[in-house]
């Protein structure tokens, strides 16, 4: 069973446009499974506008982030396994599906004695579809953006099936995000299964990938994205029929989350970045220029209107500020420092 969902934020809308190609696909060949499609997935986050662009990426009315507003589920962990211990591993996994949600579907009647809130609504709504998944995949984007995903070193290695260049790898613990909500429970499943020395198959994966820049859809990018996503599926038994070649990616980056990095802007004023998404900065190398007449008094001293900010150590440019006026303390890139190449 897969889930794939899109648009969590507002802004990100390119992940819809591939499930449109993959429904497009699953129209005319077979599935070996369940697939679930959840497009547009946060309404609200679409339609919260300023003038044309997209602010749906806190709610505007408690400013919570879209996607760190999901719940770590209280669960019996060590009371399922030793009710559950002895049966096939494939009717022991259905077993806590059904009781993961039903431990959902609680936390959401209880939440709603006192008001339940849209954040929470929506949140619970989403993890209860993924929690019946043996692979999630949730669509993002950044703002000007490469394309990268997020990973635990549990998975690291069957996310290079996924074909991507870039790869975070995350801890396996629990802050909010919608992979967090889902894996953390198989992690905290497997943790007791290996208190009764009984090992849990590889077979459950989630990622988030960043499929280049918000604000845009693409559709040779789409087509690109989803053919990567079907040889995944493909090795994993769902896809059975014939696919187009794969254009393999030749580098792949890899680094931890505590080494996934802001830039934030030294100074205010006007931006011209000099590094793309996707290039490499090396320390005291040139990211941008800052254009600020306030240091302007005279034609004399004309040039102390322009800085220069240079990358502090060796950089790989993920995603940067879409803007080019931007305030001191802004974000303006995020990289991969003391990143890998593997």
């Amino acid at each position: 069973h897969v889930h794939i969902q899109a648009s969590v934020h507002g802004a990100e809308v390119q992940g819809n446009l591939v499930i449109y190609e993959l429904m497009q696909y699953f129209t005319h060949h077979d599935f070996a499974g369940r697939i679930t499609f959840i497009p547009c997935s946060n309404p609200m986050g679409l339609n919260s506008k300023s003038g044309t662009s997209t602010l749906g990426r806190f709610n505007n009315v408690t400013g919570d982030n879209w996607n760190r507003v999901f719940e770590d589920i209280a669960f019996n962990y060590d009371d399922f396994v030793s009710r559950h211990i002895s049966l096939p591993w494939k009717e022991l996994k259905d077993s806590f599906k059904k009781e993961l949600q039903q431990a959902l579907n609680h936390r959401m009647m209880t939440l709603e004695e006192r008001g339940l809130s849209e954040n929470k609504k929506w949140a619970l709504t989403l993890q209860k579809e993924a929690s019946q998944a043996d692979i999630v995949l949730d669509l993002h984007t950044g703002p000007i953006s490469t394309s990268y995903l997020y990973t635990t070193e549990e998975f690291y290695s069957s996310s290079l099936d996924l074909n991507f260049p870039h790869h975070i790898v995350i801890p396996a613990e629990f802050a909010g995000a919608m992979d967090e909500a889902t894996f953390m429970p198989w992690m905290k499943l497997k943790k007791a299964m290996a208190k009764v020395q009984r090992a849990m198959p590889s077979d459950i994966e989630v990622y988030t990938l960043e499929l280049g820049s918000e604000e845009t859809i693409n559709s040779e990018r789409a087509k690109r994205y989803t053919n990567a996503i079907l040889h995944f599926l493909k090795k994993r038994g769902g896809v059975v029929s014939e696919l187009l070649p794969l254009e393999v990616v030749t580098k792949r980056y890899k680094t931890k989350l505590a080494n996934y990095c802001c830039y934030h802007a030294p100074y205010g004023g006007l931006v011209e970045y000099l590094k793309a998404p996707g290039e490499v900065a090396f320390e005291g190398e040139s990211l941008a220029t800052f254009l600020n007449f306030k240091a302007v008094t005279t034609l004399q001293n004309v040039s102390d209107a322009q800085k220069v900010f240079k990358a502090p150590k060796n950089a790989l440019i993920i995603n940067r500020c879409p803007s080019s006026n931007v305030s001191q303390g802004m974000e303006l890139f995020f990289v991969m420092e003391e990143f890998e190449l593997v």
